[in-house]
This record gives C-alpha cells, sequence and structure tokens, in this order.
C-alpha cells in the first residue's frame, strides 16, 4: 500500500513537470488517481477538443429498423421474377446490382413472407410469386 502511495505521488510529479516543461499545455487537468485494493486505477480527463460534439447517426440499410424488409426493393425482385419466373440467384444478382448474400437475405425475408415460393429444384426450378 505504501508503495503504491510512493508511485502515484512520484507519477503525478512527472506528469506536473511534461506539463510545465510544454507551454498552452497549462489547461489541461492532470489525471486523477484511485487506489482499490492492490490495484491502481488512472483516470485520464478528456480534452476539450476530442469530445464530440454530434451523436452517432446510424448507417443507412435498405432494412427498416422494425426488420421489415424495404419494400423498393421487395417489389423490384419480385418484378424481375415476374419477367422471368426461371431466373437464378446470380442473374438476379447480376440483374439488381445487389451483392448475391444481400440478395439471398432479401428472398429468405419475401419467401418468409409469403410473397414468392421456389418451385423445383435450384437448377432446373423457378419462382411463383403468391400475391
Amino acid at each position: 500500500m505504501i508503495a503504491a502511495i510512493i508511485m502515484v505521488k512520484t507519477c503525478k510529479k512527472a506528469t506536473d513537470k511534461t506539463d510545465a516543461a510544454k507551454p498552452g499545455k497549462t489547461d489541461i487537468s492532470p489525471p486523477k488517481y484511485e487506489i482499490i485494493g492492490t490495484g491502481l486505477r488512472v483516470y485520464f480527463p478528456a480534452l476539450k477538443s476530442a469530445l464530440i460534439d454530434q451523436p452517432k447517426v446510424p448507417k443507412v440499410h435498405s432494412a427498416k429498423t422494425d426488420g421489415t424488409l424495404d419494400d423498393t426493393m421487395a417489389l423490384k425482385i419480385i418484378e424481375i421474377i415476374r419477367s422471368k419466373p426461371d431466373i437464378t440467384l446470380d442473374q438476379l444478382s447480376a440483374e439488381t446490382g445487389i451483392a448475391r448474400r444481400t440478395l439471398v437475405r432479401y428472398m429468405s425475408g419475401i419467401k418468409d413472407a409469403g410473397r414468392i415460393e421456389r418451385i423445383g429444384g435450384k437448377r432446373y426450378g423457378h419462382w411463383q410469386i403468391s400475391e
């Protein structure tokens, strides 16, 4: 315990010396030290210039916040399937410009909603619209 207190005083003096040696750095408050059991916790105050004024804005996704798909993308996929019922996922991905994995996620959402259904296998099957 005595060694920790000596270390705290030594560290505090060292930070005071480094702050005093640099001009214009006197507005920075020194760190706060707290002894917890056998450990030492150091709190560094944030600089005002480092604080962020604006809250984080979530990235825009094509899925809504409640988990449902964006209707415009679903309608676009359904229209392409309506014109070409035997289209594969790779062809649909190329035609819509959506990555294949993202398209698989959209298609599973549309299938779960009961709007489309795959009849037959992957190679020789076709899509059926249930609307």
